[in-house]
């Protein structure tokens, strides 16, 4: 692809029906989503801040003292745990099952939090992305495909894809926390998909040298918040190989010049013919506010289409037919991008 060429973009609609969500229970919790966004602005108006949201730079400690938070943690019991533990796999798949899942210490969400996953639209977004991430994994695949899970968290969407596949694939498992990847390996061993486990490896996905070890106490939001030079090489993991490659919710913490140079990197360890999946959140979330003044997710990058567009074809990676295909949540909290590697 040269500085010229602009790539085709092909969206398709989704049809999702979310599971968890109810009517009635969504209506309640659109009323708490808009009560405790209106106090997480007036305690940031309290504390003088007068900046609009979306240019306040988010810490990286989630601030407890703020009004919304305060709020949710009155009046839902398990929310802190949840909200202290929230890059882990255990908690992710809260969001998956809101009902049945359990927190790390083994506590189940208390009613009105679990009714309260069950109706946000962030979580139903990230429901949605699990779903078109499982389709587009499982669908066409061939004999003795090779999948690379980057940032594999609970694996739970791509373990659903090989159980779904006509062929099953050998899965490589990528984390930067050791515990997601153990419990990854729980979950394959209970679904009885232990035996598709090929590898499972501890990585720091930012490290300038490649995919290390991290060092003892450091996360991947503190790597790609202090550290000046993203990932510029994979070691230790083989090029030219996988088939399907995702790191949905991943790329969505990177600046677009380290999402750039990541999208690059990836496309060196596909197949030709190889397929990489991931996503973006949207600056069309219906509930932007909340995420970021209430949950404070740190350095989460908002974008519209045409921003990450600029970021695939800022990589200079060729793609066959020059075409991506996107695929939003049908509620635009994000949306999954799906390219290809040219046979040559």
């Amino acid at each position: 692809m040269t500085s010229t060429d602009k790539l085709l973009v092909k969206e398709y609609q989704v049809d999702y029906i979310d599971q968890f969500m109810t009517v009635d229970g969504k209506k309640r919790i659109d009323d708490y989503v808009e009560l405790t966004t209106d106090l997480a602005n007036k305690y940031r108006e309290s504390q003088g801040i007068t900046t609009p949201l979306h240019e306040i730079p988010r810490p990286m400690k989630i601030d407890k003292n703020n009004w919304g938070v305060e709020y949710l943690m009155n009046k839902a019991p398990t929310f802190e745990e949840w909200l202290d533990t929230s890059a882990l796999a255990t908690t992710v798949e809260t969001l998956y099952d809101p009902i049945n899942t359990r927190l790390k210490s083994g506590q189940k969400l208390d009613p009105f939090f679990s009714e309260f996953l069950q109706n946000l639209e962030d979580a139903i977004g990230i429901r949605a992305r699990s779903y078109i991430l499982t389709m587009l994994m499982a669908e066409n695949v061939r004999e003795k495909e090779n999948w690379l899970s980057l940032a594999c968290g609970n694996a739970l969407p791509v373990l659903r894809a090989a159980e779904a596949a006509k062929n099953k694939p050998m899965i490589t498992l990528v984390d930067f926390n050791f515990d997601n990847l153990r419990y990854a390996r729980k979950i394959a061993k209970a679904r009885g998909q232990n035996n598709l486990i090929s590898e499972h490896m501890f990585r720091d996905l930012t490290h300038k040298k490649g995919f290390q070890k991290p060092q003892h106490g450091r996360t991947i939001l503190a790597s790609l918040l202090f550290r000046k030079r993203p990932v510029i090489s994979f070691s230790g993991i083989k090029t030219n190989f996988y088939d399907r490659i995702e790191s949905c919710g991943f790329v969505e913490y990177l600046p677009p010049k380290a999402a750039a140079l990541y999208l690059k990197r990836v496309f060196d360890l596909l197949a030709p013919g190889g397929v990489f999946i991931f996503d973006s959140y949207n600056v069309e979330h219906p509930q932007r506010d909340f995420t970021e003044g209430v949950i404070q997710w740190p350095l989460v990058k908002f974008r519209n289409q045409q921003e990450t567009i600029d970021i695939i074809e800022e990589s200079g990676v060729p793609i066959m037919d020059n075409t991506v295909d996107v695929y939003p949540a049908p509620n635009k909290v994000c949306t999954v991008y799906k390219i290809r590697k040219p046979l040559n």
